[in-house]
């Protein structure tokens, strides 16, 4: 059965199991006008998102260390969008979260439309995982037929006066 399950798994901008599935939570911050990049003008939200450990295994975390936005998708896709930002140093990496541990992202969601009205409308953020290589981003990437970790639905609240930032940001929290 060892041989089976390799020691260290790698995964590419995903979560790799050992055991138990972590937990996707997601926390609306603020709502406002995109201040920057392809979206300025466009309305948008601050979202703060955390992946935990609630398991007693290690649960290992693969992602590039800019691009990591490209690891979660919103729903509905049709409506919204998480704008990337400009990276410089940008490669393969990944996080071991021991049981309790967790990281937090914390990133800007755009409406797909300059008119949308966002108020009210449902939305969910799911974090992409599946295994992948020691090979990097460019060989396995994460697809449409990738496991998704979902949040819970939120509901959007009125659009703010609040200019926001398009850079994404991220931590790992130990217990």
């Amino acid at each position: 059965m060892k041989k089976l399950i390799p020691a260290l798994f790698f995964c590419i901008a995903v979560v790799c199991l050992r055991a138990g599935e972590p937990t996707v939570t997601s926390t609306i911050l603020t709502v406002g006008i995109i201040k920057e990049g392809d979206y300025a003008g466009y309305p948008g939200f601050r979202v703060e998102t955390k992946i935990e450990n609630q398991s007693a295994d290690l649960v290992e975390v693969a992602y590039m260390l800019c691009s990591w936005d490209s690891s979660w998708k919103v729903a509905p896709d049709d409506e919204f969008l998480i704008p990337g930002w400009p990276c410089t140093r940008n490669f393969f990496t990944q996080t071991v979260l021991h049981p309790g541990d967790s990281m937090l992202f914390t990133f800007t969601v755009a409406a797909k439309r300059k008119d949308a009205t966002i108020e009210g409308k449902k939305i969910k953020l799911g974090f992409i995982w599946q295994k992948g290589s020691s090979q990097g981003w460019n060989e396995v990437k994460p697809d449409s037929n990738s496991p998704v970790l979902w949040s819970k639905e939120l509901v959007m609240p009125g659009l703010g006066d609040q200019l926001l930032d398009s850079e994404g940001q991220m931590k790992v929290i130990s217990k």
